[in-house]
């Protein structure tokens, strides 16, 4: 059977070849985009929570994600709830009509990839941060994708005062009222998706239809 075996075996190997290629394919791309650790992914959720940073912010983006491999898969860390992995494809489905947005480094720029996927790491499990503290006891969505690119040496923005935001309308004051009281923390320094969709350091490399 030697020659059976002999007679096969480039096509076997092509076929693994072939394999290996698809698999890679398919953690990697998503609408034909091929996507690389250190990525951003910028998404619309729909809630009142995600629609009332839509009108603070008077941009159209509520939440966020970092692109970073585990165990040779890129995964998107994501705090939504507790910190966790998402699966890539899951992830950018997630947003209203299943549109995204991915920011990348501009090119030149030093970045700790090691780095950000340790502080990411070590967030797995965090609760989420419903009162947008800038502390660490507890994070929240852009926080988390903003530390981790200062784990890696990039401060990618600069964190605003929450009374730099737009407060006026009624989504968003109802909401303050919800979370603060009368005690409103007008001071408390914050990072929002629409200070990273701004950031001068990053550029968009793919955008999908809304």
């Amino acid at each position: 059977m030697w020659w059976l075996y002999r007679a096969i075996k480039p096509s076997l190997l092509a076929c693994v070849f072939l394999f290996s290629l698809v698999s890679c394919s398919q953690k990697t791309h998503v609408n034909d985009f091929t996507f690389q650790a250190g990525d951003i992914i910028l998404q619309a959720l729909n809630s009142s929570q995600c629609q009332a940073i839509r009108e603070a912010t008077d941009n159209y983006y509520s939440h966020c994600g970092i692109v970073l491999e585990d165990k040779e898969e890129l995964v998107v860390y994501e705090a939504v709830g507790p910190v966790r992995k998402s699966e890539l494809k899951k992830f950018t489905m997630a947003g209203i009509n299943g549109h995204f947005v991915v920011l990348r480094l501009l090119e030149g720029k030093a970045f700790n990839i090691l780095s950000a996927h340790s502080y990411c790491n070590k967030e797995l499990g965090k609760k989420y941060d419903w009162f947008f503290n800038w502390d660490d006891a507890e994070i929240y969505c852009s926080e988390l994708v903003w530390k981790a690119y200062k784990a890696a040496g990039i401060e990618i923005c600069a964190p605003r005062p929450l009374i730099d935001y737009n407060l006026s309308s009624a989504n968003v004051q109802a909401v303050l009222k919800q979370r603060y009281g009368a005690k409103i923390p007008k001071e408390e320094l914050m990072v929002a998706p629409s200070d990273l969709f701004s950031s001068p350091l990053l550029q968009i490399v793919y955008e999908n239809k809304k």
